[in-house]
C-alpha cells in the first residue's frame, strides 16, 4: 500500500513539474473574444523579434485602407526579412487551432499603430510595444486587456491613451468580409458593398460602401452653368431646375430634359459641437472616423432607396487641439436628381461607423412628385419649375435596417429640389454653398460634372 501511494504522489509530481514547464497550456476556442486574446498574446510575444516589428511598422505605414492599420488575413502569407511568412512568424507562440481561427473565425483580425505622444508607426524604432485588444463589437468596456510578452495579462483605460509604446487589435472599420460558404443576411453596410477588392479561401473582402480607400477624392469646381444662374436676376430660386432642365421662366425657358451630366456631391461637412467629437471619438483605439452618410430616395412606386457614401477623416480634421471646429470637403459623388423618378425631396441620415453586434433600426422617407412631364421620342420633358402648377402626389416609404452596437447615430436631415446651391460670392472665385444640418454634422449638397468612368 505503501508502495502504491509513493507511485501516486510520484506520478503527481511529474505531472506538477510538467504543467510548470508548459507556459501554454491548451485552452479551447469557445469565443470570437477567445480568438482576439490568443492573437494578441501571439503578437506581443512575436513582437520580441525585430524582424516582426519592421513588418509590422512597414504594412501600417502603407495606409492600405487609409489609416495604420494592418489588416491580418491580407498580410499573413507575406514574407518577413527572414523568410518567414507573418503567419509563421505567429504561430511559433500559439496553438494550431488558435492560428487556424484568426482568419476563419475572425476575418477583419486587424493590427492598428495608433498615433500616441511617445510612439507610433512613424517614430517606431526598437520600441516594444504591448497588445491591447479593444473588442468593442462585442461589447463597449471601460477598460482594455493588454498582454505583454513577459508579464501577465492587465488593464489599461480605453478613455486615456497611454503614455508607453502599445499597439491595438481590433476589427477593421473600413473594410467588410462576406463568407464565401455562409448564407446570412447581410447588414446594410454589407449590402452597399459590392466591389472586391481581394479575397481568401473563406471569406471575399469588400472596402465599406466601395470607397477608394488609398486615393484622396479629387476636387471638381461648381459647374459654370450653375455659377451663370446664381449671377443671373433672382439668384435663389430654380438653380437646379436651370441645370438639369435649361429651365429659367425669366428668359422665356419653360421646358427641357433632363441632363445626366450632373451629379450631386457632398461638399463641406462640419460638426455643430466639439461635444459631437467628444460623443464620437472617446476611445483612442479609434484611429480615422468613418462617417457615414446615407442618401434615401423613394421612387414613384413608393420603393426606398439606400446609397452609402463613407468620409474618413482624422478627428484632429474636425476639431483643432483648441476645440476649434473645422471644415472638411470629402467631396462625395451621389448620384444625378432624377425629380421625375424620384421626387423633390432626400433624406440624409448620418452615422459614425464602428463593428458591433446587430441592431435594427427603422428609417423612412417620403417625397412629392409632379405631373408636370411630357414623353416626346422617348424622351420626358419637364415643363416649369419645381413641381409646376399641376396636382401633386406624395409617396412615403419605410425599412429596417441592421446596423451595428457601435455606430453612433449623429441624425437626419432633408434637402428638397428647389432648395437653392449658391447663397452668395465669397471673394472672386468662391461661393457660399446651402447646408444642412442633422443636429450633429452640417453638410452641403451641390451638383458637380459626373466623374468620367477610369477617373474615379
Amino acid at each position: 500500500m505503501k508502495k502504491k501511494y509513493a507511485g501516486i504522489l510520484l506520478l503527481a509530481f511529474f505531472a506538477l513539474v510538467s504543467c510548470s514547464r508548459k507556459k501554454d497550456p491548451v485552452t479551447p476556442i469557445s469565443s470570437v473574444e477567445s480568438l482576439s486574446g490568443s492573437f494578441a498574446q501571439a503578437l506581443a510575444r512575436a513582437l520580441q523579434e525585430r524582424d516582426v516589428r519592421q513588418f509590422v511598422k512597414e504594412e501600417a505605414l502603407k495606409k492600405s485602407d487609409g489609416d495604420f492599420d494592418v489588416l491580418y488575413a491580407a498580410v499573413k502569407d507575406r514574407r518577413l526579412a527572414d523568410g518567414r511568412t507573418f503567419e509563421t512568424a505567429l504561430a511559433a507562440y500559439a496553438e494550431r487551432a488558435d492560428v487556424e481561427g484568426w482568419s476563419s473565425g475572425r476575418p477583419l483580425l486587424t493590427i492598428f499603430v495608433p498615433e500616441l505622444t511617445r510612439f507610433s508607426a512613424a517614430s517606431w524604432e526598437e520600441e516594444v510595444p504591448d497588445v491591447a485588444v479593444d473588442d468593442n463589437h462585442l461589447q463597449a468596456s471601460s477598460q482594455l486587456k493588454t498582454y505583454g510578452a513577459t508579464k501577465d495579462p492587465y488593464l489599461i483605460s480605453a478613455g486615456s491613451a497611454p503614455d508607453f509604446p502599445v499597439v491595438v487589435v481590433k476589427e477593421n472599420e473600413r473594410i467588410v468580409a462576406k463568407s464565401k460558404s455562409s448564407g446570412r443576411d447581410e447588414s446594410f453596410v454589407e449590402s452597399q458593398s459590392k466591389t472586391i477588392i481581394w479575397e481568401t479561401a473563406t471569406h471575399r473582402f469588400y472596402a465599406i460602401g466601395d470607397q477608394d480607400l488609398t486615393v484622396y477624392p479629387s476636387r471638381y469646381n461648381l459647374p459654370r452653368d450653375l455659377v451663370w444662374r446664381f449671377n443671373q436676376q433672382d439668384p435663389y430660386s430654380g438653380q437646379r431646375d436651370w441645370l438639369y432642365y435649361s429651365i429659367f421662366p425669366a428668359q422665356g425657358r419653360m421646358e427641357g430634359w433632363m441632363s445626366t451630366g450632373y451629379w450631386e456631391h457632398i461638399r463641406n461637412l462640419r460638426l455643430t459641437s466639439a461635444e459631437t467629437m467628444r460623443a464620437i471619438n472617446s476611445r483612442w483605439t479609434e484611429g480615422k472616423l468613418e462617417l457615414h452618410i446615407v442618401l434615401w430616395r423613394v421612387d414613384r412606386g413608393g420603393e426606398l432607396q439606400g446609397l452609402l457614401r463613407t468620409a474618413s477623416c482624422a478627428p484632429s480634421e474636425l476639431v483643432s487641439s483648441g476645440n476649434k471646429l473645422l471644415t472638411i470637403d470629402p467631396d462625395l459623388e451621389l448620384t444625378g436628381w432624377d425629380v421625375r423618378n424620384e421626387g423633390d425631396e432626400w433624406k440624409f441620415t448620418v452615422w459614425e461607423y464602428d463593428p458591433g453586434t446587430p441592431v435594427l433600426r427603422d428609417v423612412s422617407a417620403g417625397t412629392t412628385f409632379g405631373n408636370n412631364y411630357m414623353e416626346r421620342n422617348g424622351m420626358f420633358w419637364k415643363s416649369g419649375l419645381g413641381n409646376g402648377k399641376e396636382a401633386v402626389f406624395g409617396r412615403s416609404a419605410r425599412a429596417m435596417v441592421r446596423l451595428t452596437s457601435g455606430t453612433v447615430e449623429l441624425g437626419e436631415a432633408r434637402l428638397t429640389f428647389d432648395a437653392p446651391v449658391i447663397l452668395k460670392r465669397n471673394g472672386e472665385e468662391a461661393y457660399e454653398l446651402n447646408t444642412i444640418s442633422t443636429g450633429a454634422v452640417t453638410f452641403a449638397v451641390a451638383p458637380g460634372y459626373v466623374i468620367p468612368p477610369g477617373w474615379r
